[in-house]
């Protein structure tokens, strides 16, 4: 198996099931929660679903090197962050709609780094040569 396939392979956004587990369950949980939750349940929700796509973005960029998950990875970690802030009170990012700020920041923020980093950079980034000999 060469390395394109090998990378393919790992990468997590090609399976479906997986796609759906680390990424569209906390994107439904985010959108109905933002108008069906108070906010200390809401503040969980937040945190833990940006959480999860932040961890799943970082391991594929990780194992695979796609470029999107270089970047989002640590997108969706600081919107994980900033929903803890703002949902223990700690930092207010515009009172009652700093969660419509925060949301759409982290959500549609995260698909146009998605776009424009992949349209920049390609889909992976190639392996170094001292990578590629071990």
């Amino acid at each position: 198996m060469n390395e394109t396939s090998k990378t393919v392979t790992n990468d997590i956004t090609g399976n479906l099931k997986t796609l759906l587990i680390v990424d569209g369950i906390p994107i439904v949980a985010i959108m109905l929660s933002a108008y069906y939750l108070p906010e200390t349940p809401r503040t969980v929700v937040w945190t833990l679903s940006f959480l999860v796509m932040g961890i799943g973005c970082v391991r594929n960029a990780l194992s695979c090197r796609r470029v999107h998950c270089v970047f989002t990875g640590p997108w969706f970690l600081l919107a994980a962050l900033a929903s803890l802030l703002h949902g223990t009170g700690l930092v207010d990012f515009g009172g009652p709609r700093g969660w419509e700020l925060i949301g759409n920041i982290g959500l549609w923020g995260a698909f146009a780094v998605w776009v424009f980093s992949e349209a920049i950079f390609g889909k992976y980034f190639a392996k170094s040569e001292s990578e590629s000999h071990v």
